[in-house]
């Protein structure tokens, strides 16, 4: 009763702030754990049986009963009643889906412990690090934001759609300052296609910020359905950077 009483403080301290439709539960639908937070927010419910494929979000579709466009990284914190029986790679790749490296996760241990102890070691690895550990309760937040500039040069934002570009410079927020960590092509500056927006997403999923010169008017709105922040600014990098900065700190 005391491990129960602790559990559900810990679960209730974390959805204090959260609105409805924003806490995601993988796990058992007759858990104790899902009841606890049932009783104080409203829950979406993913069972041990439902983990999809990595790419089918056709179980959050019939979960959500929404399109597949707005779903992407909707959920700002995901509870993981851990089991032997899960799937890690499966798991791992619906916790992207629906956080994008930015929302809380926490893991609770069922059965499986080493599987369990390795589970969230990948996690660790993939940039999340772990705010509290109870032992049986893990709380896992992202260790830093990651930004995308659109470039051709490398040193100026051009006056183009963000899907005509050739390639983007990633950034990673480290303690307030700005890391180039990686240039990533984009496959698709020469192609048409509609929807070619969400292909540029896809590039990009793990950046919640972009900063592009031009994204038309249907393209931004599903940028923003996603979570994904828009920082409009043409010319050069340096000087972009210097004001998104500016912005981040007010803000």
């Amino acid at each position: 009763m005391e491990y129960e009483a602790d559990l559900q403080r810990c679960l209730l301290r974390y959805i204090a702030d959260l609105g409805p439709g924003k806490v995601l539960f993988i796990g058992d639908p007759n858990s104790p754990v899902l009841r606890a937070l049932e009783s104080k927010i409203e829950v979406v419910t993913v069972p041990y049986h439902e983990i999809p494929d990595p790419g089918n979000v056709e179980p959050f579709l019939a979960l959500q009963r929404e399109e597949i466009y707005p779903l992407g990284m909707r959920y700002k914190l995901v509870v993981v009643e851990y089991s032997e029986s899960l799937d890690a790679d499966k798991l791992l790749w619906t916790l992207y889906y629906t956080l994008a490296f930015r929302g809380r996760i926490i893991v609770i241990q069922g059965t499986g412990t080493s599987e369990f102890r390795g589970f969230l070691d990948r996690l660790v690895e993939d940039r999340y690090r772990i705010q509290e550990n109870r032992g049986y309760c893990i709380v896992l937040v992202p260790t830093r934001e990651r930004i995308a500039v659109a470039t051709d040069d490398g040193e100026n934002i051009p006056m183009k759609m963000l899907g005509r570009a050739a390639k983007y410079l990633i950034y990673e927020m480290k303690d307030d300052e700005l890391e180039l960590v990686e240039v990533r092509a984009n496959p698709y500056k020469d192609t048409l296609q509609r929807r070619k927006t969400l292909d540029v997403y896809d590039v990009l999923r793990d950046c919640p910020v972009i900063i592009s010169a031009f994204v038309g008017k249907r393209g931004t709105e599903r940028l923003r359905l996603r979570n994904v922040k828009m920082f409009f600014r043409k010319g050069s990098i340096s000087k972009a950077l210097e004001e998104f900065m500016a912005d981040h700190s007010t803000n």
